[in-house]
């Protein structure tokens, strides 16, 4: 049994939601909303439920993608550890543009409950800001949004970027952009991110990953990444990336492990 506790700040478009109301919400969303707000509405009467678990789709970090549970405890405390790291506090707002159907969407709508966050949502399309006007504190995006969005991204003023590899041009493009964006490295398996890496300051080419409080990282035989990070993950995490180990706090991605190539000096 678990007992669901959202922030008495929570809001969506600016409207503040009990849980209670969140009920209501989610059923109202399943029937009426797009599609994209359907899945929205599924998440939140999963979240709010006695089940201790939430069932999430894997992206094959570790493995062969497969569905597993995680722990809304575990949430909680991937929720608190991202609020703590980007300063973000009771009434911040946040713009929801990628799906709730994976695990980065679900945990932009976890932060927003358990943080107390106004959160605001739009179509998870390959051009989110198109039709957003006004400025926001927090955001999300996979680096395809982020190419199609670089004229309008200063109305996030901090964005997490992750979900496939970001070119050089974007990374070369960010460095304009008058907000503070940030790769991250990360997993379902993780609850999203661990480590994050400063996109658009002078040094950000060379800088490493930098993994979150409570997390700490090593190697395997392979050269591969190992995560133990017990808020958020009952057994160390055992990758497929290929790091360079700085120490147990900082690293730099090489690659994945199938997909490198020894060339033998």
């Amino acid at each position: 049994m678990y007992n669901t506790r959202i922030h008495p700040y929570f809001s969506i478009h600016g409207r503040l939601y009990s849980k209670d109301d969140l009920l209501e919400l989610g059923y109202s969303l399943i029937k009426e909303g797009e599609e994209f707000e359907m899945h929205i509405g599924g998440f939140i009467l999963d979240w709010i439920d006695s089940s201790p678990t939430i069932l999430v789709k894997t992206s094959g970090s570790t493995g062969t993608p497969k569905d597993i549970a995680l722990k809304k405890e575990q949430m909680v405390n991937s929720a608190l550890a991202t609020g703590n790291y980007f300063n973000l506090t009771s009434k911040s707002s946040v713009l929801l543009c990628l799906p709730a159907t994976y695990i980065a969407g679900k945990m932009m709508l976890v932060r927003a409950m358990v943080l107390g966050l106004d959160i605001h949502f739009v179509s998870p399309t390959s051009s989110p800001l198109k039709f957003v006007e006004r400025s926001f504190d927090f955001g999300a995006m996979v680096p395809m949004q982020v190419a199609n969005s670089l004229s309008k991204l200063n109305l996030i003023k901090k964005l997490i970027i992750g979900g496939a590899p970001i070119s050089n041009s974007i990374r070369e493009e960010l460095k304009g952009v008058d907000n503070s964006s940030y790769e991250t490295y990360g997993m379902t398996e993780t609850i999203t991110h661990i480590a994050v890496k400063p996109l658009n300051n002078k040094m950000a080419k060379n800088t490493p990953f930098t993994v979150l409080p409570n997390v700490e990282i090593s190697t395997d035989a392979r050269g591969c990444l190992v995560i133990n990070a017990p808020n958020i993950s009952d057994e160390p995490v055992i990758t497929n990336d290929v790091v360079d180990l700085i120490s147990t706090k900082e690293f730099y991605w090489l690659g994945r492990f199938d997909n490198v190539i020894n060339s033998g000096g």
